[in-house]
């Protein structure tokens, strides 16, 4: 049996990303690695780093945080491989990929130190999908949708989501993207009981907002009477002192409070727009600033 090719990788990052010279490192003891910021590309030009992309299996694009000198380098690299025909896979912790980018193949930079063998893998199926503590299992059917803003409002410029599992599974990638944990709750759950659809913990709410974080996923919800006596209830089975409600919809972010109690209802749209800010808690303050217009 002949033994397997060894794989080439074109590593794409900016020489200010913090992980960089760790992934490259890793990288190479099982694979031939060459950085798209090693000396061979310095020149500038487009057809060596196009043949430098020609020559390898895959291209692997490190997403640098924001600030990060640069970072758009990688994004015109990701594009002359996709020119190309070449399969993409983006790897980041906390780094949010930009739109046009979010139905590509990701995972962890945590999760590829740990096993650099994924790549080994015949299937994408199995970095699409990366083993994770939580219970969601993505797809790339859930990458975020395309919107615009009017007047404060968020609207989708493709139709609403079908379903609360799906606005469930969009909320969960969200927060993770952002380096929150997040827990889904399962069939299992004690009967009768008000649990919330996920549970988040980000160490950066605990002052403003409490821990944990409970989220409540409606196709359609208010702020009236009967429904906050209920998700105050959801609340209250959680242990928390604030609620996330995430609707479908274009309506503006609301909010209720009793002085020692918060919610906050925002459409998936919007908690994906705050969350963008790769925190939480800037987050969670800006959805109550807007709520509070």
């Amino acid at each position: 049996m002949a033994p397997e090719r060894i794989k080439s990788i074109l590593l794409c990052y900016p020489p200010g990303n913090p992980d960089g010279d760790r992934v490259f490192q890793v990288l190479r003891r099982t694979y031939n690695v060459v950085w798209s910021g090693s000396d061979v590309f310095l020149d500038g030009s487009s057809s060596v780093l196009v043949n430098g992309i020609q020559q390898s299996d895959f291209i692997i694009a490190l997403l640098s945080p924001s600030g990060t000198k640069n970072r758009s380098q990688t994004y015109f690299q990701v594009g002359l491989a996709l020119g190309a025909g070449k399969p993409v896979i983006l790897v980041g912790e906390q780094a949010i990929p930009p739109r046009f980018l979010r139905e590509l193949p990701f995972i962890s930079t945590s999760f590829l130190l740990s096993h650099p063998e994924v790549l080994r893998e015949p299937s994408m199926e199995s970095i699409v999908f990366p083993p994770k503590s939580s219970d969601l299992v993505r797809s790339q059917e859930m990458s975020l949708r395309p919107r615009v803003i009017e007047n404060d409002v968020v609207h989708h410029d493709a139709q609403n989501y079908k379903s609360v599992l799906e606005i469930q599974d969009a909320t969960h990638l969200a927060f993770e993207r952002c380096g929150a944990t997040v827990r889904r709750s399962r069939n299992d759950d004690a009967a009768g009981q008000s649990t919330a659809d996920l549970v988040v913990w980000d160490e950066s709410l605990a002052t403003n907002f409490g821990l944990p974080l409970p989220v409540e996923v409606k196709k359609q919800a208010s702020l009236s009477r009967r429904q906050t006596d209920e998700f105050r209830r959801v609340m209250r089975g959680a242990g928390a002192t604030t609620l996330l409600v995430v609707t479908d919809g274009n309506q503006r972010p609301q909010s209720w409070t009793d002085g020692d109690f918060l919610i906050l209802l925002a459409t998936i749209g919007d908690v994906e727009l705050a969350l963008e800010s790769g925190s939480a808690k800037a987050a969670l303050t800006e959805l109550r600033r807007r709520a509070q217009l």
